[in-house]
């Protein structure tokens, strides 16, 4: 990361990914998807976030639609979007 190179990153894609779960703790910052996450949501859930952060997508600017339920039902201290 550019701007905080001391922050350990871990990318939550690709076939491999649920073996990755388990290393979450060790890295500062997980970047996935909206699909991912969506996909993978009681798997997610049971990680406590210290925060989660979504971009401005369509797919979350409705309150009603059920990708931003799932990821605002995601355990995190806070939740930026």
């Amino acid at each position: 990361m550019k701007f905080c190179p001391s922050l350990k990153v871990i990318e939550f894609t690709g076939m491999d990914r649920h073996e990755r779960v388990k290393y979450f703790s060790q890295y500062d910052v997980i970047l996935t998807s909206y699909g991912v996450a969506l996909r993978d949501h009681s798997l997610l859930q049971n990680f406590q976030f210290d925060y989660i952060v979504l971009d401005e997508s369509q797919r979350i600017k409705n309150r009603a639609s059920k990708t931003f339920k799932l990821l605002f039902d995601l355990p995190a201290k806070t939740k930026f979007r």
